[in-house]
């Protein structure tokens, strides 16, 4: 039965710059959800524009790792998913960008703000992003679901968001197919 969850790549922190290892961990995850595409995000944000080659020469659908950990805000400089143009191929990528605007612990821990404030600079956010037809995309940690003051801070931040609005980056693969990898069958 399908409950609107979706799993995603979490790579490993040394899987950064280690396209093997990204395979590897790629297979590992299509054994448990078969061949549906799937995106994600490296672990610590590590990332830098080969990032993303890599994650369309495995066949992942979408990146969501370009975001700031020490601040709030658009790192891509939009909230808006794109297509990275890589300059050395003259092409468009595959792989979609879903730019990261909120990690959990960012406000609290790195910019030192406060629970009102960090609310109010989420908001912000969010209003800019409805304004402009980009995606607030919020980074929450599991653990930081039970940790507080993440914890108590979660709900609130998800009484913001607009009740009627939902994303859907399958639509946005509209550039074509991605590519396979070697050794990997995917079915439609």
């Amino acid at each position: 039965m399908d409950q609107g969850f979706e799993m995603g790549l979490h790579p490993a922190y040394t899987t950064f710059g280690s396209n093997e290892r990204l395979s590897e961990e790629l297979s590992t995850l299509r054994k448990i959800v078969g061949s549906q595409p799937v995106g994600g995000r490296y672990h610590y944000l590590r990332w830098n524009p080969a990032a993303w080659r890599a994650w369309e020469d495995v066949g992942l659908a979408y990146d969501s790792t370009l975001g700031f950990a020490d601040c709030i805000g658009f790192r891509a400089g939009t909230a808006v998913p794109y297509h990275p143009w890589m300059i050395e191929e003259d092409r468009e990528l595959a792989v979609l960008e879903i730019p990261l605007v909120v990690m959990d612990c960012t406000p609290i821990a790195y910019m030192h703000l406060d629970e009102d404030q960090t609310l109010r600079d989420v908001d912000t956010l969010i209003r800019r992003c409805e304004t402009t037809g980009g995606v607030f995309t919020l980074l929450w940690h599991n653990v930081s679901v039970l940790e507080q003051p993440y914890a108590q801070l979660y709900p609130r931040i998800l009484d913001l968001l607009p009740r009627n609005s939902r994303y859907e980056w399958k639509d946005d693969l509209a550039i074509g197919p991605l590519p396979q990898a070697v050794g990997e069958t995917m079915h439609a």
